[in-house]
């Protein structure tokens, strides 16, 4: 077992057998993230807080995953002095395929059986069976589900 993967095992909340966790990989605490079996955590992740990911999970390289964020509501306020936000947890289904340096936004859910194209924002919630990419992200086609006799 790689030093990286027996570490995470220590301080995820959950995870699941056979993930990988490639080098460069940044979480903040990991205490609140869960990776499920066969799922790996690729080359310069950054892992945010709060995410839940599934079974089989390819991540391309230099993956971020965001839960949270900044105030900004204030003008008398600079930014930096008005704190953080609620932390919205990111969940990521199951046999989910996605591109190298792809943002995940924070309180969004990606669905099952779906590929996220390199490059993408996914601003909004994601249904499963679907390819999305782009900046927002954008359904480009739908997966068939395949029935086996």
């Amino acid at each position: 077992m790689s030093n990286r993967r027996f570490l995470c095992k220590r301080i995820f909340k959950k995870y699941k057998y056979n993930f990988k966790v490639h080098s460069d990989v940044k979480f903040v605490t990991g205490i609140n993230i869960e990776i499920g079996s066969e799922s790996s955590l690729n080359r310069g992740a950054w892992i945010g807080n709060d995410t839940i990911i599934g079974d089989n999970v390819m991540m391309g390289p230099d993956i971020t995953i965001l839960s949270g964020s900044h105030k900004f509501q204030r003008n008398d306020i600079p930014m930096n002095k008005q704190g953080g936000t609620n932390r919205k947890p990111v969940i990521i289904g199951n046999d989910v395929w996605i591109g190298t340096k792809s943002i995940i936004l924070p309180g969004v859910s990606v669905g099952s059986h779906l590929i996220i194209g390199a490059g993408s924002v996914v601003t909004k919630d994601v249904p499963e069976r679907c390819i999305y990419a782009g900046n927002p992200a954008k359904l480009i086609r739908t997966r068939k589900k395949v029935v086996k006799d």
